[in-house]
């Protein structure tokens, strides 16, 4: 469907969503996911004219892409911190050039979606020149020091707050972002949309005999217990804890395998994983198709974030039923009776971590847990269906 841009009858919403690099590793990831989804539920609407506001693009000048239902506005990369002031002359720049393609009529309604903590003068330059637009801000992640406390780093700190008070709306992900925002950032109550992520369920119960062929497919024996990790291979992540841990089940377990599904400073924990390499694969970016393949052949999932809200990962793990063991940092994505395979990130002045035997503890219990299982996938049904996510965005865009 082929939509003019400049022209409409009245009454349209005028969508424009702004994202950092789509090919970036974090888009490889869960904001990717994120942003396929916005895409979907929002193109080819009668009501809609959907643009995606692509920066630091790989493009090496600013691009219009016409696409099926939408268009991108893509504007080149440039290297230099969020605090930089030449993120101000970007920002800017990318304004000068983005308002000749906003050309909305009287009746129409403007809405300006943001999915990163930009320079603030971004949004003042929108809202000086459409003071009756509205602007919302997705929290995938705020800035503060991973590893030693929950507050902060001052400078950071004031950005993000003087972006939380131009915007209308603050959506956050997840039940520890919003008690942040309403005790660190003091943003209203009322200003805070609570819509969890949402994933299309693709899962598929198995049997016994289909998981051993999908082992075999891949190397892998019957009788071995698989543990699975999957995400960005970084110290964050909780990866050298994972290796810890699995260093101890094994001398329980001499059949146990454990599979590092991500890309990330490989060659770090390559030399954690030193002598146990022929029990521990390190896969690389998986391709979607293979990665489920995983999920359905794996007997427990790992996943100690240090920092996350709303992971796909963790959903995805739901959704094909694999029994799971998180950190409290997620906890918030756990009903009641599966709380007890999240286990605390601790902090002091010096680090991060987790406890490696509390980890080993909570790994061999969801194995023996028989009902784990078909919690976990009632636990995503009810919370985390794509139709869900879907319909909330719908409401907050007023296009339902």
């Amino acid at each position: 469907m082929r939509r003019s841009w400049t022209k409409n009858d009245g009454d349209m919403k005028h969508i424009y969503i702004f994202c950092l690099n789509l090919t970036s590793s974090g888009m490889m990831y869960g904001i990717g996911t994120y942003m396929q989804q916005m895409i979907e539920f929002l193109k080819n609407r009668n009501d809609v004219a959907l643009n995606i506001v692509e920066l630091h693009s790989n493009e090496k000048e600013f691009c219009l892409k016409e696409n099926e239902g939408y268009r991108m506005l893509c504007f080149p990369k440039m290297a230099f911190s969020p605090e930089s002031y030449y993120n101000q002359i970007y920002n800017r720049n990318v304004w000068y050039i983005l308002q000749t393609f906003i050309a909305p009529e009287p009746s129409d309604q403007l809405i300006f979606h943001l999915n990163f903590n930009t320079d603030y003068s971004l949004i003042e330059h929108l809202r000086q020149k459409y003071p009756a637009c509205r602007i919302f801000y997705t929290v995938h992640f705020l800035t503060y020091p991973l590893f030693y406390h929950d507050r902060p780093f001052e400078a950071s700190h004031e950005r993000d707050k003087m972006i939380l008070s131009l915007v209308n709306k603050v959506i956050c992900l997840s039940s520890t972002t919003r008690e942040m925002l309403l005790r660190d950032y003091h943003v209203s109550e009322d200003k805070i949309e609570m819509i969890y992520n949402g994933l299309k369920d693709e899962g598929q119960l198995i049997t016994r005999q289909e998981k051993n062929l999908l082992r075999a497919k891949y190397f892998f024996d019957s009788g071995d217990l698989i543990l699975l990790f999957v995400g960005r291979v970084e110290a964050v992540k909780g990866v050298q804890f994972v290796i810890e841990s699995f260093k101890k089940i094994i001398a329980v377990y001499p059949n146990a395998r454990l599979i590092i599904a991500g890309n990330g400073a490989l060659h770090q924990f390559l030399t954690v994983a030193d002598g146990y390499w022929s029990r521990i694969t390190f896969t690389g970016h998986l391709l979607k198709e293979r990665l489920h393949d995983f999920y359905r052949m794996a007997d427990v999932g790992v996943i100690p974030y240090f920092k996350e809200q709303c992971s796909y990962t963790v959903l995805e793990m739901m959704m094909h039923r694999l029994p799971l063991v998180t950190t409290d940092e997620v906890i918030g994505m756990l009903d009641n009776e599966n709380a007890q395979y999240a286990l605390p990130v601790q902090r002091n002045e010096k680090e991060t971590y987790i406890s490696v035997d509390e980890l080993v503890v909570k790994i061999i219990k969801a194995v023996h847990d028989r009902e784990y299982s078909a919690r976990i996938r009632v636990n995503y049904e009810n919370r985390f269906s794509l139709p869900q996510m879907k319909k909330k965005y719908l409401k907050m865009f007023g296009v339902e």
